[in-house]
Order: structure tokens, then C-alpha cells, then sequence
């Protein structure tokens, strides 16, 4: 087995990398991340909504379960999941509306 005296210092490796990096992005034009496509949104906004529904409910149905207190909590947490759903939606509406925005904004620069 190897001392730790002669083994490789994390210092020399980490500036290894850097060099390995620096060459590697050095031949490739720095581009701008592009709005995602519509359809690609839309499935993201359904995915977020249906996943803040599901977990509310099934925090709802282990609660119900675990105190006894049948349909209510589930009931309750499930408007909760719905109402973060909604908060996350509009929130990634946003989110692209500004990309899509800054990417516009943009393309006029350079006419």
C-alpha cells in the first residue's frame, strides 16, 4: 500500500482539470441558453401542476391515516397541492416569459 506522502495532492489535480477545462472550452463559442421549445414547456407547466396535486394528496392520505381522521386531511392537502401546482406554474410561466423576452430583445440588438 501506497504512503499518503506519495500520492498525487488534490491541488495538483484540481489545476489539472483547469487546464483540461480551459483548453477544452477554449475552441467553442460561448452561447446563450435558449428558451426551451413550447411543447417542452407545456409538458414541464402539466408535470409541475399533476406533481404538486399528487404530493398534497398523498401527504393527505398518510396523515389521514397515520390520525385516523379519514377524507379530511387528504381533502385539505390536496387544495395545498393544488395551490402550490398553481404557485409553481405561474412561477415557470414567468420564468419563460422573461427568457423568451431577453432572447427577443437580443436578436434586435444585432440587427
Amino acid at each position: 500500500m501506497k504512503e499518503r506522502s506519495s500520492l498525487p495532492s488534490l491541488d495538483k489535480l484540481g489545476a489539472a482539470i483547469e487546464r483540461f477545462d480551459e483548453k477544452e472550452s477554449a475552441g467553442r463559442p460561448d452561447h446563450k441558453k435558449s428558451p426551451p421549445s413550447r411543447s417542452a414547456a407545456g409538458m414541464r407547466m402539466g408535470v409541475e401542476l399533476v406533481c404538486g396535486v399528487l404530493v398534497g394528496m398523498g401527504i393527505g392520505l398518510t396523515l389521514d391515516d397515520w390520525l385516523g381522521t379519514s377524507p379530511f386531511l387528504m381533502v385539505i392537502c390536496l387544495f395545498f397541492g393544488a395551490a402550490a401546482g398553481f404557485l409553481t406554474l405561474y412561477r415557470t410561466a414567468q420564468e419563460l416569459s422573461n427568457a423568451t423576452e431577453e432572447t427577443t430583445n437580443d436578436e434586435k440588438r444585432q440587427l
